[in-house]
């Protein structure tokens, strides 16, 4: 038995986990995963297992919690006896999808820093990733010895073709050891004459092939002499590749052979094959545990061998002893889909010996086809039975009368009694004579308007049941509590949400009226529906346009508008209706649309607010439309805002100069305080005083000398205040180092910040700042000022102009204080900064518990810890002398700079009024920084804080984009950012500006308004700064709508720090806009979505499963269809009875749902 390691705690993770119940509920997982797979009793061991948690709940993580256990066991030396002769390697096998092969890359990492003890972490360094991109790179990667990677992280196509890297090094490999295992059947005077007359490519000597350099034999997955006993050991069918070979290269040795450039394309190809079986048998041991991430690629797999599953079945699957295979959508799969994932078992080998994994292999395969399948079906059947008999329910019917009926003591009693039954017979495949006695009872004294759809629902209750109890054996499922969430339907999207936050069922997609269009935006629908009709000669029933529910100018693009034009361009009647309709559907009256204004309307709140918006659209044009529009309203409140905050052109030059200018007051609300930001991150840690910051008068004598050293006028009327920032952190640094400070983190800061390096160079340090691209927007703070590089002059400075320079200083000084403002050389330690407030002296005397001081300590602990790799129990390749990693802070401060000081962000923070003093922006701008933004409970300084906890949590370098850490600093980079940024798919190079896009809606910075056409559901993460979400075009499909959802509603999600930071959380949640057309198809297709919703909830399989179970978006037919649903909604008790339940954990105190409520399920899948 495996028990789970110690040496990680899956709540150590505080940007992922707020939740304690969270980690509670993955480490129980962990260890039910374990308890299966290696179970003491064998009858009790299930090798396979499918871990089908809801989207965003943390699957990866307990995967990787399961890998870490395991590997830990494994090199402990305590070899469970199924794992004897397994390489200490985990396989993890991502579909082909970009962003979520990185992601398992990055998340390796992400898990062994967040979650592995400290302690621990210098002890599991081969707990990392290794990337393999083909066949042959896996085979190298297990031949090298010594400390590897352990986490091996490929694509389900690796075990396809794909063209071989360093071929010809492999070929010449191949031809020497083939030349010596076929020994004298093919002589030296043969090979010499095959080599004789190769290609210009091949090698044209047959001595030597097998030799080679060190670096050469390094890329090679064997040796010379592995490769030959590989093909000693090759099985009668695979010599007979090698005798074809063998005859073809008789033949060319022959003399005069002609044709030998096609003779030598047919050897070729026998060379690959030969080659890639070689590599195939060179995987000699076998792996403990294989994770397949989004598994129901493979729902056909075993069947059609599709998604590389037939050379993984081939190859692979033999060399694998436990299999993990995640999915969030079991129950949108059909049964026999399910059944197909399961058949991975098949082809694996559980045990070191081929006799007893072929006696495990055949109990699996018992159970899954004698007992799971029949409990499949039945349940399957049951479901059909079930939803003709709901269907059949007569309209009068009211939804009272399910919740009483169902609620009855007989009823209660009856479930019950045939829930105990099922257990206890633990032969689920049909129900006794007297579970049916128990139902009939049950029912007798019912409705008869009901009767027997109670009776089909008691016998589905029953079924499922008893599939809870089989399929519980192989499958884990947790499903997200959703009380979070509210569900802005229709009518309700366009209206105040505090209006309809106390309804019951707002967490639901629920029933609403849609959004009116009676007057003038009734007519295009009218004559749409008249234009339909004309085009069937007045034949069958009009139908009302999905095409003009979401944009007017959307017909033109559609099929449905070009059919309409064509058949209608010959009648004379259909023709004036079509004038009519075209005439008013286009691009012009676009912002007119009912829905398209509503929701532009609300997204421009939003902005305003500082909250970004996620859209999902499915059609293009209505997409573009939508960015347009949104796009040309944020410009346009951008320069009324310019009017009404600063007055004119001229006032923005001037803020814009005074952010800029190295000698402009305002340039320093943007610089980097180190002591400042030490102190704070320290704070009650330390006797340090921010007061003693305050340079002393006989420093000043000092200032006047280096700032003629370095050739920077401090007395004038514009002084530099860079150098005036770095010469007075030197200064400090070089007094407070003769004080009696025993923090060594201190001393080192202070060792650097007294070197005159410190002073030339930003942080000391050879660096200049990046520039960005161009974008739709640039920063109003010029990082060239920042970066500026000061030189030293070799004259040592006349005594006499110190002298006068130092008096000039001190008096400047002393007039400033007479006139009680705030002098310049004070600046460091009294003026306005955004990382240290409006009065940073104050603020600092005020308690820790106020919200301002705790976002502050946050803010400059993560800075701390982003600076000194060793309070992450790290040390970074940038570690510059003192193991300060002040390049990582430079480039960290210089991404908050963009974040913040852009126009349309220093617009928002500034109060509506032309009359403002301008002396007083920096203070303001300071306070707003720390203020609440409207309608929220995070402050713009909080942001900042979640975004250096994101940087701080990601492993790797911020200069390198391929690591965690660099990805989310590139996406900070404004380039060709837009406020609102369009999704529509694509390859190539539209994967990384997809991943850029994504990124950077997951940090404060642009865009700030995300639409989508296609996201995909996998790996892609937008939750941490955006609670509202919209869909725009519907599905049919509600899987398509939990998956978009669950985009932004995951662990660590804004929705869930608010929630945190809020005295009532119940008035937080995650926004879900629905705006349905009224009287339109929109409406149409909302309806059967809510009501399909619940279809997913109680029922397995049959006519209402899922087109897409997987809730995809970027594939042919995501929409789904139509099945024309007309049913009366389920109470809320009965779904959670009917339910599949495969839980391994329950909240502390999970209350059942209200029975008094008769409201529609929850979009997501059907078990708990």
């Amino acid at each position: 038995m495996i028990i789970c390691s110690k040496d990680f705690d899956l709540g150590r993770d505080r940007t992922r986990i707020s939740d304690p119940k969270d980690a509670a509920r993955q480490q129980c997982t962990v260890d039910a995963l374990l308890d299966r797979f290696f179970n003491p009793r064998s009858t009790q061991r299930f090798e396979i297992q499918i871990l089908a948690d809801e989207v965003g709940m943390g699957k990866t993580f307990v995967a990787l919690g399961l890998a870490y256990s395991i590997l830990a066991h494994l090199k402990q030396g305590r070899i469970e006896a199924d794992l004897e002769g397994c390489y200490q390697r985990v396989l993890v096998l991502t579909p082909n999808n970009h962003a979520l092969y990185r992601k398992w890359v990055r998340e390796v990492d992400e898990f062994k820093r967040r979650c592995v003890l400290p302690e621990s972490q210098s002890n599991n360094l081969s707990f990392a990733p290794l990337e393999v991109d083909r066949l042959d790179d896996l085979a190298v990667a297990l031949r090298k010895p010594g400390r590897q990677p352990q986490i091996v992280v490929a694509r389900m196509g690796l075990f396809g073709g794909g063209k071989l890297l360093n071929y010809k090094l492999k070929r010449r490999l191949l031809l020497g050891v083939l030349f010596r295992f076929w020994g004298v059947r093919f002589n030296y005077e043969c090979r010499h004459r095959l080599l004789k007359g190769a290609p210009p490519d091949w090698p044209n000597n047959h001595e030597g092939l097998t030799v080679l350099t060190e670096q050469e034999d390094q890329i090679l997955p064997f040796t010379e002499d592995q490769l030959l006993s590989i093909l000693n050991s090759l099985r009668a069918a695979d010599s007979e590749t090698l005798d074809s070979l063998l005859a073809v290269c008789h033949k060319i040795a022959e003399p005069f052979y002609r044709d030998r450039a096609g003779a030598f394309a047919i050897i070729e190809r026998k060379l690959i094959d030969i080659y890639r079986l070689a590599v195939h048998r060179s995987i000699q041991r076998d792996f403990p545990l294989l994770i397949v991430d989004e598994a129901h690629n493979w729902k056909n797999g075993p069947l059609a061998g599709t998604n590389g599953f037939e050379n993984f079945s081939k190859h692979i699957a033999p060399h694998v002893r436990r299999a993990l295979l995640l999915t969030a959508t079991p129950f949108q799969l059909r049964p026999e889909e399910m059944i197909e994932i399961l058949k991975v078992a098949d082809f694996i080998e559980p045990c070191p010996t081929q006799v007893e994994s072929s006696i495990r292999r055949e109990r699996l395969t018992t159970f899954r086809e004698e007992t799971l399948r029949p409990a499949l079906h039945n349940s399957e059947i049951q479901s059909g039975t079930f939803s003709r008999a709901w269907v059949r329910i007569p309209h009068g019917v009211t939804a009272e009368a399910l919740v009483d009926a169902w609620n009855s003591p007989d009823l209660a009693a009856a479930r019950k009694k045939v829930r105990a039954q099922v257990n206890a017979e633990g032969d689920t495949t049909s129900l006794t004579a007297e579970m049916t006695r128990l139902i009939s009872g049950a029912i007798a004294g019912a409705d008869p308007d009901i009767r027997q759809f109670l009776k089909e629902a008691l016998y589905l209750d029953a079924y499922n049941a008893g599939l809870s109890r089989e399929l519980g054996k192989l499958v884990v499922r947790h499903r997200r509590q959703t009380e979070h969430r509210f569900f802005r339907v229709g009518l309700e999207y366009g209206q105040t949400p505090q209006s309809f936050l106390s309804r019951p069922d707002g967490h639901i997609l629920h029933a609403a009226p849609g959004l009116d269009i009676r007057g003038e935006a009734e007519l295009p629908q009218f004559l749409l529906m008249r234009c339909v009709s004309e085009m069937k000669q007045g034949k069958g029933r009009s139908s009302l346009g999905s095409d003009l529910t979401g944009c007017y100018s959307t017909l033109h693009e559609s099929a449905e508008g070009r059919r309409v034009k064509q058949s209608l361009k010959e009648s004379p009647t259909g023709r004036l209706y079509l004038d009519l309709l075209f005439g008013m559907v286009n691009k012009r009256h676009d912002p007119k649309h009912p829905k398209l204004s509503c929701v532009v309307s609300e997204v421009l709140q939003h902005w305003n607010a500082g909250e970004k918006v996620l859209i999902f659209c499915f059609r293009i044009n209505t997409a573009e439309r939508l960015r347009d529009i949104i796009s040309n309203k944020i410009r346009r409140e951008l320069e009324a805002r310019k009017r009404k905050c600063l007055g004119g052109e001229g006032q923005i030059k001037t803020l814009r100069a005074r952010l800029t200018g190295r000698d402009r007051d305002l340039i320093v609300l943007g610089l980097d305080r180190i002591l400042w930001s030490f102190v704070w991150a320290r704070r009650g840690q330390l006797p340090l005083d921010p007061r003693q910051f305050i340079l002393e008068d006989n420093e000043l004598s000092e200032l006047a000398y280096l700032s003629i050293v370095f050739g920077v006028d401090v007395t004038g009327e514009r002084v530099d205040r860079v150098f005036l920032n770095r010469v007075t952190e030197h200064l400090l640094a070089t007094r407070l180092l003769k004080l009696d400070t025993h923090d060594p983190d201190l001393c080192r800061l202070l060792k650097r910040m007294s070197q005159r390096e410190w002073i030339a160079d930003p942080y000391g340090l050879q660096y200049r700042g990046e520039q960005d691209d161009q974008s739709e927007e640039t920063s109003s703070f010029d990082e060239r000022g920042c970066h500026t590089k000061y030189i030293a002059s070799e004259n040592e400075p006349d005594a006499a102009e110190v002298s006068g320079r130092a008096d000039a200083l001190r008096s400047t000084r002393q007039r400033a204080r007479t006139q009680k403002q705030i002098p310049l050389l004070d600046s460091y330690a009294l003026s306005p900064s955004l990382w240290l407030g409006a009065d940073p002296q104050g603020l600092w005397q005020e308690p820790a518990s106020t919200r301002s001081t705790a976002t502050l300590r946050m803010l400059h602990t993560y800075l701390w810890q982003l600076t000194d790799p060793g309070e992450l129990d790290e040390r970074s390749n940038d570690s510059e002398q003192g193991g300060l990693d002040c390049r990582t802070r430079a480039l960290v401060f210089q991404a908050l700079r963009r974040a913040l000081l852009r126009e349309s962000v220093l617009l928002r923070l500034l109060p509506q009024r032309s009359d403002l003093d301008e002396t007083g922006w920096g203070e303001l701008l300071a306070r707003s920084f720390l203020a609440d933004l409207p309608n929220q409970h995070e402050s713009m300084a909080h942001r900042v804080a979640i975004f250096l906890e994101d940087v701080k949590a990601c492993s790797g370098n911020i200069a390198v984009p391929s690591s965690a850490r660099g990805a989310l600093y590139e996406a900070t980079r404004l380039r060709d950012q837009q406020f609102v940024a369009l999704v529509k798919g694509g390859g190539g190079n539209m994967l990384a500006t997809r991943d850029r896009i994504f990124n950077g809606f997951n940090t404060p910075l642009l865009p700030e308004i995300l639409i989508c056409t296609q996201v995909g559901q996998e790996g892609i993460d937008l939750h941490r700064h955006c609670r509202h979400v919209v869909h725009y075009d519907l599905a049919w499909n509600p899987a398509v709508l939990e998956q978009r959802t669950g985009r932004a509603d995951r662990i660590g999600s804004k929705t869930f720090r608010e929630r945190d930071a809020a005295a009532d959380p119940s008035t937080v949640v995650l926004e879900i806009g629905v705006p349905f057309v009224a009287g339109t198809y929109d409406e149409r297709m909302y309806e059967e979505l809510r009501l399909r919703a619940q279809t997913f909830e109680v029922l397995t399989g049959g006519d209402f499963a899922a087109d897409h179970a997987d809730g995809q978006d970027d594939t042919m037919g995501t929409q789904g269809k139509e099945l024309g649903l007309s049913v009366l909604p389920l109470p809320p008790k009965m779904i959670s009875d009917l339910r599949v339940k495969l839980h391994v954990w329950a909240p502390p105190e999970s209350p059942e749902p209200r029975p008094d409520l008769a409201v529609p399920a929850l979009i997501s899948a059907a078990t708990d």
